[in-house]
């Protein structure tokens, strides 16, 4: 299909057009006007030719006797006779030249109408392809640059479907993915970090302003995005599409005792790790608190300075 922008020029193409062909009947119907008015003139020259030829064979009819037969009609006589037909004839002609004007001044006026009509029905056509381009142009929330278009002209398009990207280069955010099972963690304004691919050794603060509430589905898995926004973006030194690592921080605790995740198991609903004594190992159960994944608060069951084996 053709795009709004085309079917657009389209129709104000065809409003031009109508508009072209309405002033050129209306040119055409001045100069039928005007003709028809000398039209007039000319009847009324012819027609005082007319009266003229009428008398002159009148008053040389008069010269001839009543007993003088058709064929001995004086030359005189004879020559006004053919000069008042001639007048006729002009007379005729005029009359009918000038019927024929009034005819095409009222063909024009015809044409005028129809043309007239025409322009009426481009314009409402216009508006309407208007009013349609109008719903299909796309407004974007903010200002930027336009990173990714995934649609071509013509194609059609679902509701709510993506179709591209726009990203704002004053304002520097990452788009971090959060498993189903995590997202109920993350809320906004939560504190995070952020590790750019290209500065490994920095972290950069940021913070939470946006979370998805709608899962998308991600190498198999539900997934939601979660949008974390520089504290600081003059300070970094990320570009768009820019490749990070993020750890959000849901929970916070100071001065407890953590031990690796690894080194934890279960065991018929309780937790255990294996503690170093005495040059061997002995099983302990212990109490967890929070978890970052990587590291697990250890409420009791141990103290601090007590190793423990990591499998």
């Amino acid at each position: 299909g053709r795009s709004a922008e085309e079917q657009l020029a389209d129709a104000l193409y065809a409003v031009a057009r109508a508009e072209l062909n309405l002033r050129i009947a209306e040119e055409e119907a001045a100069i039928a006007d005007a003709g028809a008015a000398l039209c007039q003139h000319d009847i009324e020259k012819v027609a005082a030719r007319l009266s003229k030829a009428q008398f002159e064979y009148q008053l040389a009819s008069y010269l001839v006797r009543p007993d003088k037969p058709p064929e001995q009609e004086s030359d005189f006589t004879r020559s006004q006779r053919w000069a008042l037909e001639f007048a006729s004839l002009d007379y005729d002609k005029a009359v009918a030249a000038c019927a024929a004007r009034e005819a095409e001044v009222r063909y024009n006026a015809a044409i005028i109408a129809l043309r007239r009509q025409e322009l009426a029905h481009a314009r409402e056509l216009f508006t309407r392809t208007q009013g349609r381009a109008a719903q299909a142009q796309l407004d974007a929330p903010f200002s930027g640059i336009i990173i990714s278009w995934d649609k071509r002209i013509g194609e059609k398009i679902e509701p709510y479907e993506p179709i591209g990207a726009i990203a704002d280069p004053t304002i520097l955010r990452v788009e971090a993915w959060v498993s189903e099972d995590k997202i109920q963690q993350v809320s906004l304004g939560q504190e995070a970090s952020v590790i750019l691919d290209v500065r490994p050794a920095e972290t950069y603060a940021g913070e939470v302003v946006h979370v998805a509430t709608e899962a998308t589905v991600w190498q198999g898995k539900n997934v939601y995005l979660v949008d974390i926004e520089f504290a600081d973006s003059d300070e970094v030194p990320a570009t768009i599409r820019m490749g990070a690592d993020v750890l959000i921080q849901t929970r916070s605790r100071v001065d407890v005792l953590l031990v690796p995740t690894a080194a934890i198991y279960s065991e018929d609903g309780h937790t255990f790790v294996e503690v170093v004594r005495d040059g061997g190992r002995s099983r302990t159960e212990v109490w967890t608190g929070v978890s970052d994944g990587t590291h697990t608060e250890i409420l009791t069951g141990l103290e601090a300075g007590q190793e423990v084996v990591v499998p």
